[in-house]
């Protein structure tokens, strides 16, 4: 193993499993996306038109 995933600054752990098993239950995947800040203005302009029922807002 390299030293950009494991380095001397952790001696005494053992190596992890690689081949441990999947996860149990749901997995999620999220993905971010940071627009520049005129893409950011455009997309506030188009959230302001959305209709909201009472009570619930955007988050």
């Amino acid at each position: 193993m390299d030293d950009f995933n494991r380095d001397s600054a952790y001696p005494d752990h053992p190596e992890p499993e690689w081949e441990s098993a999947p996860p149990v239950g749901d997995s999620h995947l999220l993905i971010a996306l940071f627009p520049d800040p005129a893409v950011q203005a455009a997309i506030e302009a188009h959230r302001k038109d959305w209709l909201w029922p009472e009570g619930h807002y955007f988050p």
